[in-house]
């Protein structure tokens, strides 16, 4: 049989995880909103203009430009893989 001390400390946990329950539930609900402020919030938004690109590949192709850092870039992968890379055999 549990003595007094042992049921107030499952009663203190079980109560101690409710609560946190609690609050982790509260914290993935969000701010309250209403389809007001969601309307307002948009109405406030600034327009973005149209872009020169539109969501076509042909659009996509006819605009794109692969950039200079692009063209000039040194991957690093022959300065960092070799046979030092490889493990010995039985070694680990």
């Amino acid at each position: 049989m549990k003595t007094r001390a042992d049921l107030l400390r499952v009663s203190a946990a079980v109560c101690f995880c409710l609560v946190i329950l609690a609050v982790h539930a509260r914290a993935q609900q969000g701010p309250d909103t209403t389809p007001e402020i969601v309307a307002e919030a948009a109405a406030a938004a600034p327009a973005m203009p149209a872009g020169p690109v539109q969501a076509t590949w042909d659009s996509i192709r006819e605009h794109y430009q692969t950039p200079e850092w692009f063209r000039d870039a040194r991957f690093g992968i022959f300065i960092h893989w070799g046979l030092y890379a490889v493990p010995r055999h039985g070694n680990e």
